[in-house]
């Protein structure tokens, strides 16, 4: 369950950042942003970078975890 997770939150930020760059918007949570978005991924969510940062997280934790179940027995 960890690869896919990794795999599609790294899609899902690529494709975020590339829609941020091209209506030439920053990317950067510390600057304001120059306006607001209201297409592609944006269309369904008002941040899909937490989703996808969300998915990284999830997908990195899910191996972690399972291997410590297999090293503790």
């Amino acid at each position: 369950m960890g690869w896919p997770l990794l795999v599609g939150g790294a899609l899902l930020v690529r494709r975020v950042f590339l829609t941020m760059r091209r209506a030439d918007t920053s990317f950067h949570l510390d600057e304001p942003a120059s306006r607001l978005l209201t297409d592609g991924l944006f269309r369904y969510s008002r941040n899909p970078a937490h989703l996808s940062f969300t998915m990284i997280y999830t997908g990195v934790s899910s191996p972690c975890s399972s291997c410590r179940e297999y090293c503790s027995s």
